[in-house]
């Protein structure tokens, strides 16, 4: 195969590799490729729906072994819509005459076809980088769409986060304040939003202290712990009998981290 015939393979897999990222800076991102090659109108085998990552290594192969006159090629998306199509002819072009006059004192031959592949290898290059600068600019863009995926996706993880936090809180919370609160207007309905039956009705209820309330509601949340959570409680217990004036503090702790959360 001549150098021409080459330069116009690799021309024609240029202008559809860049056709095919054109249509994914569209949004088009499955793309099928098919080639229908001909000879002297005579159809010849083709390429039909290939994907877009094999198709210009399968179209060198089928036009070095098919020997077309020319080459349709068609980019299909999604519901096998037609995106882009176009024709390429492979027909000779005629060889330019050199003068063979005696007093041509010009460059010969031999230079002339030095100048002319060198001048074919920086079309190449520059062909090859503004392919690279197409592909960069769509990882680019790809790049910046998952990094903004990923930081919706953090956010909704810490809201639900602080969702089933204040959730907990309020769980443990509400049986607590309902008997405390049993005797204002606001027990019943947190009596309601704990669970629990009207505290109103319940005598013995109403005569326990506000202490006794309190123990409770700590014995309740310590019995909904597992073991694992109960074993590390416990320790924390150790410390503060030890030394209880340690709880004003750890209470001052824990509001400001709540606080700096929310």
């Amino acid at each position: 195969m001549s150098e021409l015939e080459k330069n116009r393979r690799y021309n024609i897999a240029s202008t559809i590799r860049k056709a095919i990222s054109a249509q994914r800076t569209l949004g088009h991102q499955d793309i099928m490729c098919s080639a229908y090659l001909s000879k002297r109108g005579k159809k010849l085998n083709s390429i039909d729906r290939s994907p877009s990552k094999n198709f210009t290594r399968l179209m060198h192969q089928y036009i070095q072994s098919e020997g077309p006159d020319k080459l349709r090629v068609e980019l299909r998306g999604n519901d096998d819509v037609l995106l882009w199509t176009k024709t390429f002819s492979f027909d000779v072009e005629p060889t330019p005459m050199v003068s063979t006059q005696t007093d041509f004192q010009g460059l010969g031959e031999a230079e002339v076809n030095d100048l002319l592949n060198q001048k074919i290898a920086e079309l190449r290059r520059n062909e090859e980088l503004e392919e690279l600068r197409t592909d960069n600019e769509q990882l680019s863009h790809e790049n910046d769409q998952l990094k903004k995926q990923i930081e919706e996706m953090e956010e909704v993880v810490e809201a639900k986060k602080k969702v089933e936090y204040y959730a907990n809180i309020l769980g443990l919370a509400f049986p607590g304040l309902a008997k405390m609160l049993s005797a204002t207007p606001l027990g019943n309905t947190l009596g309601a939003l704990a669970g629990i039956e009207d505290t109103s009705t319940s005598t013995e209820e109403s005569e326990k202290t506000q202490r006794e309330t309190i123990i409770e509601l700590v014995s309740e949340f310590m019995q909904s712990l597992d073991d694992a959570l109960l074993g590390q409680l416990y320790l924390v217990f150790i410390e503060l009998s030890n030394n209880p004036s340690l709880i004003g503090g750890l209470l001052a702790h824990l509001t400001q981290q709540n606080e700096q959360a929310s």
